[in-house]
């Protein structure tokens, strides 16, 4: 059985990391945001956090001027998962208005 305690640890582990990735973002800096993501992608390759993390990234990626990045990770989230709660969210960071 999983232990809870390593769960709990491991969720504020990826929360503190997705904050510092956002933290890194808003003072306009994407591309130490995009860092720490990939930091988190290798530390936490099963991460609870992961659909946020990517919202991030797409974010990071479209304000580091690479807009076809942006739009590859969504395009590829939107895919797995349309009917998530960030999908609106991820069409407007990448243009789109419409599902």
């Amino acid at each position: 059985a999983p232990d809870p305690s390593a769960s709990a640890s491991s969720m504020t582990a990826e929360l503190a990391t997705l904050e510092t990735a956002h933290a890194a973002l808003s003072s306009g800096n994407p591309a130490r945001a995009l860092s720490i993501l990939d930091d988190y992608a290798s530390r936490f390759p099963h991460a609870s956090m992961a659909p946020e993390a990517t919202v991030l990234r797409i974010d990071a990626l479209t304000r580091a001027g690479d807009p076809s990045a942006a739009k590859r990770v969504a395009d590829a989230f939107l895919v797995t998962n349309p009917q998530s709660p960030y999908a609106a969210r991820i069409r407007s960071l990448v243009g789109e208005t419409n599902p």
